[in-house]
């Protein structure tokens, strides 16, 4: 992962809320429209409710608040999510991951129905986004992510957006 420091007077974009001004990108404002459309897969982990939320994560996952923030952590290695949507059609899947690292780098990947389609390497405790799409994805998807490595400590979601357009 590279990383640039640049000022803020150096970066001249337009600043996008979701509906519930949680997330704000540094995208144009149409892809506003297709973030907060009516078919978005997940609820929104910030905002919604916990036993909902709990429900769409699954088995493998908890579910924990803390300092009104709202997180999961996965039960086991590897864990899944599994998506049920009600059609043929693309999907855009975005995770927001912080992950621990005390020793040794590892890498987490994200799997969309076995298949890699984003990873990130991590050199130090950081929050790093995943983000995938999948062409004429059929349902159910099982969303797994996989940690490799000889030392992996600790990962947590704190953000899942997965849009089918």
């Amino acid at each position: 992962m590279a990383t640039k420091e640049v000022l803020s007077e150096q970066v001249d974009f337009p600043i996008v809320k979701n509906c519930n001004n949680i997330v704000a990108t540094g995208f144009d404002s149409s892809l506003d429209l297709l973030i907060n459309n009516v078919n978005q897969l997940f609820p929104y982990i910030q905002s919604g409710d916990l036993g909902e939320i709990a429900s769409a994560f699954g088995e493998d996952w908890d579910i924990k608040e803390d300092n009104s923030i709202v997180y999961a952590t996965p039960k086991k290695l590897d864990p899944e999510i599994l998506i049920d949507h009600c059609s043929t059609g693309s999907l855009l899947i975005s995770v927001r991951v912080y992950a621990l690292v005390k020793d040794i780098p590892w890498t987490l990947g994200l799997f969309v129905d076995d298949e890699l389609r984003a990873h990130i390497e991590f050199n130090k405790s950081d929050s790093a986004l995943l983000v995938a799409s999948v062409s004429n994805s059929i349902s159910p998807n099982s969303l797994r992510f996989s940690a490799t490595g000889n030392a992996v400590d600790y990962f947590n979601i704190s953000h899942l957006s997965i849009v089918q357009f």
